[in-house]
């Protein structure tokens, strides 16, 4: 299935949980994460094709009143990925 990247730049600053937990709890979102720079969130979406995005992007993101505008990007290749721990277990990549 197509992953998309979607960045959100400044939401509030006050709102910005906000729109993390209500971006969390849709079932497209893989991932989402606070940032700093350009977008204060970044969140990882899975869509079956372009039209789903934008269904996804205009039927569920644009009911987050805190949200003016999104930015998009189709992730085309991934070239790494780790895993987190899950009921004892170590990480699939050691750090050092």
């Amino acid at each position: 299935m197509p992953r998309w990247r979607l960045a959100v730049p400044a939401p509030r600053p006050a709102r910005l949980g906000e729109v993390a937990e209500a971006l969390s709890q849709q079932p497209e979102v893989a991932f989402v994460a606070a940032t700093t720079g350009s977008s204060n969130l970044l969140a990882n979406v899975l869509c079956r094709d372009v039209g789903a995005l934008y269904t996804y992007l205009t039927e569920r993101v644009g009911k987050i009143d805190a949200i003016g505008h999104v930015e998009t990007a189709p992730v085309i290749r991934t070239l790494k990925r780790a895993t987190t721990p899950s009921a004892g277990k170590r990480f699939a990549v050691e750090f050092a």
